[in-house]
């Protein structure tokens, strides 16, 4: 009997050691950004709301993160009866003096002045989306043998008009320098967190709605997204 139950032992962990064999690429992949609640989300009155139209938006270059914009730009383009200009495009069509007033831009009044002069620079642009990434600095994890970065972006749209539909902060957590992260996995893990989440703070009433596209559990219903956290918090 005890050596019948050593082979099941034995074999069971051989079985999970080449599990985790197979996971462990993928695993590092899915760690290397995880987003966690939105905070300080606040969304203009209804009838500021009313009167932007909210069709054509232009997402702007993320202070010192491309990458980062390029993935909500995706998220945006998900939405149903909206067109959206990524933030390569609008880089490449803005006035010089713009590019210095968006790396310098700090308050609302920054943004809503900046917003009035992207929308009649680049057309059709009803209302701009901004964005600023702080970082704060690195954690260990894994027994200190793993770096964590954590991050937090400000976001803020803004109408042509100049009225700030929207503002938000979103904390996240990189396992890489955000220019080592890839970029599809980037821009993945982003919209399956925005579709989750979108309704809870405040995309609805301003006619921003998505629609669930993936699961991030696997058919066995194993989720690997908690396994990843689990990870992340040693």
């Amino acid at each position: 009997m005890g050596m019948l139950f050593s082979s099941a032992f034995i074999l069971q962990s051989c079985t999970v050691l080449a599990w985790i064999g197979l996971m462990s690429p993928g695993m590092d992949r899915c760690n290397e950004v995880e987003f966690t609640s939105f905070d300080h989300a606040s969304v203009a009155p209804p009838e500021q709301i009313q009167r932007a139209p909210l069709k054509h938006i232009a997402v702007t270059p993320f202070t010192d993160d491309m990458r980062m914009a390029k993935g909500w730009a995706n998220v945006l383009a998900h939405t149903p009866n909206h067109s959206v200009m990524g933030p390569e495009e609008i880089s490449s069509r803005l006035l010089p003096n713009m590019h210095t007033q968006l790396t310098q831009r700090s308050t609302d009044q920054d943004d809503i002045a900046l917003a009035q002069q992207i929308s009649q620079t680049v057309q059709p642009v009803d209302s701009v989306l901004f964005g600023r990434i702080i970082g704060e600095p690195p954690q260990k994890s894994f027994f200190g043998l793993k770096e964590k970065y954590p991050q937090r972006l400000y976001l803020s749209l803004v109408s042509a008009e100049g009225t700030v539909l929207w503002k938000s902060e979103l904390p996240f957590t990189m396992l890489k320098e955000m220019k080592n992260i890839d970029e599809e996995i980037l821009k993945r893990r982003l919209l399956i967190y925005v579709t989750k989440h979108s309704k809870e703070w405040g995309w609805t009433p301003l006619g921003l709605t998505l629609e669930q596209t993936e699961s991030e559990a696997s058919p066995s219903g194993f989720n690997a997204t908690q396994l990843c956290n689990h990870l992340l918090d040693f």
